[in-house]
């Protein structure tokens, strides 16, 4: 009965922000990080008071198509 009970108030558990990382604002397809990882540059602040991590490969594409055609 104990083991049934402490698996019911697991479900209700919420995960806290180390399980997974924020997205940085709707505009920029980032996440909130203490760190870059590897292949990731720093964007701008969070709110949170945390990097935001953007892959490189993506930010140089979103740059590409940015650009309007001269």
């Amino acid at each position: 009965m104990k083991l049934f009970l402490v698996l019911i108030i697991l479900q209700f558990e919420v995960p806290t922000d180390t399980a997974r990382p924020r997205k940085c604002f709707s505009n920029i397809t980032g996440y909130c990080r203490k760190k870059c990882k590897m292949g990731e540059i720093y964007e701008m602040a969070c709110l949170n008071g945390k990097l935001c991590c953007v892959n490189v490969l993506e930010l140089r594409a979103r740059r590409k198509i940015a650009k309007p055609p001269p």
